[in-house]
């Protein structure tokens, strides 16, 4: 028997917009139900680009998290995006054959897993962000001390 897991996916940031509406409406605005869920279908091509060697559909998917890759300063590096949902189901159909497996998914996160992980995420961010600005207060305070020129 397979075991389903989360499935994890990284994208560029300009292309991500319907995954940012996606986790809008189904985590923030709670329209998460069964209904709400989505498929995907993921193809391995051969060589060629063309010839499909297997296919893997995902059913029941839920977004339960989505994060923009950190900036790095003056970094020309295109910025990613990693979204994680929880899937319910996957069928995998290899060559031309019509053999599927299907793989049970451990139950979604709760809305309260959701939440916590919302806030440690929240709190490691503002942790950061004071790391940060503690990395820069003596560089302010040297410009502070400098003699005005007139």
């Amino acid at each position: 028997m397979l075991e389903a897991s989360d499935l994890v996916v990284s994208l560029r940031e300009t292309s991500a917009g319907d995954f940012y509406k996606w986790h809008e409406d189904f985590l923030i605005k709670g329209h998460s139900s069964a209904s709400d869920e989505r498929s995907g279908t993921l193809e391995f091509l051969g060589h060629d680009m063309r010839t499909v060697l297997a296919t893997a559909r995902f059913h029941g998917l839920g977004i339960y998290k989505l994060t923009p890759d950190k900036a790095e300063a003056q970094s020309e590096k295109l910025r990613r995006v990693t979204a994680a949902m929880y899937c319910q189901e996957i069928d995998f159909t290899f060559g031309g054959a019509a053999t599927a497996a299907t793989a049970a998914a451990p139950p979604p996160p709760s809305r309260a897993a959701v939440s916590e992980e919302r806030e440690r995420e929240r709190v490691d961010a503002e942790a950061s962000t004071r790391r940060e600005e503690a990395k820069l207060a003596p560089s302010f305070a040297r410009l502070a001390a400098r003699p005005q020129l007139r």
